[in-house]
Order: C-alpha cells, then structure tokens, then sequence
C-alpha cells in the first residue's frame, strides 16, 4: 500500500504518492489537469482537463457544449472518506467556453484510495430543470500522443465467445485508426497504455444500471468511443447520446455516475534483476529429495495447483482441508520442505469457482451464481482433456453475492490450516451477470468485489 498525500495550495490540490501524482487545477473546475508517473515517461499523460460535459439543442437561445472545466472558480476542497482515504471534492456550474452558465451544477468527489485506485463520483444536478439536452458525456479523457495498447471488455449484452463470459478485444493504438473502439453500451473496462512505460485503466463499477438506466430505462443509448489520431488517444464515456437524432431529454434533479481509475503502481525497473523461476505441483507427492533438486535448480516459487486430477483425489475449489489426514500430513511436510530448502509455496485459489461437491454449493450455488442468461443454470468450467463426463474445476459464481465473503473466510481458513507463504489468486478479473439478486437493473459485473478481493489478500 502507497501512502497518498495531499497538498492544497493557490493554484489547486495536488495528489501524490511514490508512484504517481495528480494536479487537480482551480482555474479548470477543479478537475484533472495533470497525471504523471514517477516511474513512467515523468510527462503529463493528459493533453487536457479530465472533465464532463452537456449539449444542448435548443436554439436560438441556448445551444453547444457546455463543460465542467469551464467553470473558474470551483468550489475545491479535502474531505476523509467511509475508511479514512482523503477525498477531493470539486463543485460548480457547467459553462460553455466563453463562461455562459445554464442551470446544471456538477460535484465529483475522488476517492484516492492506498491500493493505487481513485473512484470518481460525478453528481449532475438541476433543480429547476434544463431541457434539451442531446448529450451527457460523464467523462472526456484526453491523452497524450504515443501510446501503444488498449484493452476493452465489453458489455455484457454484446457479441463475445461461446463461453458465456462475455466479449473482450486488445486494440493496438499505434494503427492509423481513428476510432478503435465505438459503441452505444456500457464497457466494463478500458486500458489505454504505452507499453513498458505507463498508463492507465478505467472501470465503470459493478452497478451497470447507474450507467445503462441513468437517463432512460433502456441500455443502449450512449456512445462510448476510443478515438485516435496524431494528437494522442482520447477516451469519452456517454451514458446519453442523441446528437444527430436529436432526441432531446430534461435534466431534473440529480443523475450519478460511479468510475473508477486504476493508476498503476509501476516500480524503478532494476537493471539486471533476475525473475523468480517457479513452478506448478498437485497432490502426486514429490519427495524431500526432489524439492532439494528444484531448489538447487534455482527454483524460488511453487504454486500449489489441485484443481483437478484424473485417477485422483484433488483439491476442490471451494474446500478448506482437501484431503485426509494422509494426504494432509503429506501436504505439511511438502510445506514444511520448501520452507527448509528457502522455496515459497502458495495455495491455488480461484476467484470465481466452486466446485459441486462441497457442501457450500449444495447450499448456496443458485443464490451466488454467475447468471449468463435468466434462463440458465450455473455455468460450469469442465476439463476437456479428461476421458470422465464429470470432469470440472467449478461452477461459476458472482462475487457481487455471498460467494465474496464466503471467498474470504475459506482463504483465512487455507492459511490458518498450514504455514503457506501466500495464495495465487487465479482469474480476478470482474465478469458480467444477470443475476437480479446480486444488483439493480438488468446486467452487472462483479469489478468493485474483485478488487476488493484483491485487496484483501
């Protein structure tokens, strides 16, 4: 964990930690005027302001774009979070670039968490009502020329592979392609990166429904674009987007938007640094004399990995103690081996799988599945390879359910049970659900749990 330091002075607040730093600037609206990692290029990763915007159609009295980083004398000051991580809070008036008001305020509150996430929360907010608005855009991210690599998973709605987990491309930005990514659904992630050098990773939250159903009760009417060209990338989130249609819609009240950004927290890259050689073992027992061989070897990491065995007895996911008192007497002594020949050992875990004959899924596995269709039962990961028509490493579950603090007791447990060095947490990556029990609307993922997950191992 980073520790995060705030400075307030004439000209903002500036955000900083031994990795990276952001200059929040009052002149700006008190939004994101500069990003830079220490580690990485040391350069502005904005060309820009991070900021919001309207447009409104409703000529001949008022119409164009009116922005969050026109606003010049935001109200900007620091604030502790729920678990005591500094906030920054930013409040104004959307203005069009020659300062003309219309009567929409905005507040976004960032979160800086130790962990090296900041969650942004965008309020929108009108009381007496503003008509004719054709555009929301939550965010308007410009960035630098020179990145190489993105990264987008999609919306659970779109076109992924038969696997039910949803869609998800690599895009390479150096290509002349001006728009490498478009569509009118919710992404759940976007990485824009140079490679080997810095970037960064946005995440729209579990609760797709504040993006999806904000506006209007129906997904699908934003625009949600990566562009490029020889300026740099850009990147703009639009939970509403009727521009040519010019189907207008009333602000009243206060709309929501919940983002998060994952700044890496890239380490002074060491010249000559050796990796750690490491390597997979199951429950086909290796003696004494072979963990000395791997240690002699170089062999500085084994990943305890049981998922699955034919002829076998396994560890299935979800267990606490997998084996007999044999089999865990044996384990204690490959254990106790590694540590003696200076080899960490960490258990398997996975995020998402459980397996169908542990008690905890005879109980509960309808209630935390990973629902890929209302219509569906659970869906299971099932080992090609294998001659028996059982053979499976888990059911999948939603860790927007019970199945996250049930994930953390049995971890706790795992470590408390045997001296381990630590876990592998296998696939933490956030998946797309239907599940009507685990959140509002009709699709969520699970992104904000699996860094909670995350966080807690």
């Amino acid at each position: 964990m980073a520790e995060v330091r705030i400075a307030e002075h004439e000209s903002g607040i500036t955000v900083s930690t031994d990795f990276w730093q952001v200059e929040h600037a009052r002149r700006s609206g008190g939004a994101w005027g500069s990003l830079s990692f220490k580690h990485g290029s040391g350069k502005n990763l904005l060309r820009a302001p991070l900021t919001s915007s309207l447009r409104i159609q409703n000529a001949p009295t008022v119409s164009g774009y009116f922005s969050e980083a026109n606003e010049t004398q935001p109200r900007l000051y620091v604030e502790s979070g729920d678990n005591g991580a500094p906030v920054v809070v930013t409040e104004g008036a959307y203005r069009s670039a020659d300062g003309a008001s219309i009567p929409v305020g905005y507040r976004r509150r960032v979160e800086y968490c130790a962990n090296g996430s900041a969650w942004m929360s965008l309020r929108i907010m009108s009381d007496c009502g503003c008509d004719g608005v054709v555009e929301i855009r939550a965010l308007d991210m410009q960035l630098r020329a020179g990145l190489t690599d993105g990264y987008v998973r999609f919306h659970p709605s779109q076109a992924g592979g038969a696997d039910l987990l949803g869609g998800r491309a690599w895009l390479d930005l150096k290509r002349n392609n001006a728009t490498p990514f478009l569509s009118r659904f919710t992404p759940l992630q976007i990485s824009c990166f140079e490679r080997g050098v810095e970037g960064l990773e946005l995440l729209t939250g579990s609760e797709l429904s504040r993006w999806d159903c904000a506006v209007r009760p129906d997904p699908g009417l934003g625009l949600y674009r990566i562009g490029q060209d020889t300026s740099g990338t850009s990147i703009e989130l639009d939970p509403y987007c009727m521009i040519s249609r010019r189907l207008k819609v009333r602000i009243q009240g206060a709309l929501d938007f919940k983002l998060g950004i994952a700044l890496p927290q890239a380490r002074l890259q060491i010249a000559n640094q050796r990796p750690v050689k490491h390597v997979f073992m199951n429950s086909n027992w290796l003696g004494d004399d072979q963990i000395e061989q791997l240690a002699a070897e170089g062999i500085g990491l084994i990943c305890f990995k049981d998922d699955y065995r034919d002829g076998g007895e396994f560890w299935r996911n979800g267990a606490v103690t997998p084996y007999d008192t044999e089999g865990m007497a044996e384990l204690a002594r490959v254990i106790e081996t590694c540590q003696r020949c200076r080899i960490k050992i960490v258990a398997y875990i996975a995020a998402h799988e459980l397996h169908p004959e542990t008690h905890a899924y005879e109980l509960h596995a309808r209630e935390w599945m990973h629902s890929a269709a209302r219509s569906l039962d659970v869906i299971h990961n099932w080992i090609a390879s294998s001659s028996n028509s059982k053979a499976e490493t888990g059911g999948l579950m939603c860790l927007r359910s019970g199945w996250l603090d049930y994930r953390k007791k049995t971890i706790d447990a795992i470590l408390q049970a045997l001296p381990w060095n630590g876990v592998c947490l296998d696939w933490p990556a956030p998946m797309p659900c239907c599940g009507q029990s685990h959140a509002g609307g009709p699709f969520h993922s699970d992104c904000e749990e699996v860094l909670e997950l995350l966080d807690y191992c």
